[in-house]
């Protein structure tokens, strides 16, 4: 595990007894037994923690069998309506897929595992060098249409 936002070993240990020293003070003012202060201090102080470490966003790494990393699949839209010619004369799905082909494939491929998906009447894998703009675009989704199986 890492730290997308990491930070020094000294600004953690600044950051960590600060946030002692909040907790303990927020409880300053009041009259509370020495328990309760302590309890309510250390709560205090873990949500602290919590809060550093949230920010912090603590990230796993697990490569594949070849070593890269895999990243969010690409979506592209197969439905009827990306056959729609734009101006310049070019379909949506031809740009599309030339821009999949084209760019994100070479520039991401040699690090990452890039799944290509399309949706239109369901979620399924695709060739993006066969995307085509023939899916029926449902109504109404629900989970069942996009759920594997």
């Amino acid at each position: 595990m890492s730290f997308a936002n990491p930070i020094p070993w000294w600004a953690l240990a600044v950051v960590v007894v600060a946030a002692a020293a909040v907790a303990w003070l927020a409880y300053s003012r009041w009259r509370l037994p020495p328990r309760r202060r302590f309890v309510l201090s250390t709560l205090r102080f873990l949500t602290l923690l919590a809060l550093v470490l949230f920010l912090l966003r603590p990230v796993s790494n697990h490569p594949d069998e070849a070593g890269r990393q895999v990243i969010v699949p690409v979506l592209v839209d197969t439905s009827r309506s990306m056959g729609i010619e734009d101006a310049g004369g070019a379909r949506r799905i031809d740009r599309a897929r030339q821009l999949i082909v084209d760019r994100l494939l070479p520039s991401l491929g040699p690090r990452f595992n890039v799944e290509v998906l399309s949706f239109g009447e369901r979620l399924a894998a695709a060739d993006p060098r066969q995307l085509s703009s023939s899916a029926n675009t449902p109504v109404k989704w629900d989970v069942s249409m996009i759920a594997p199986g």
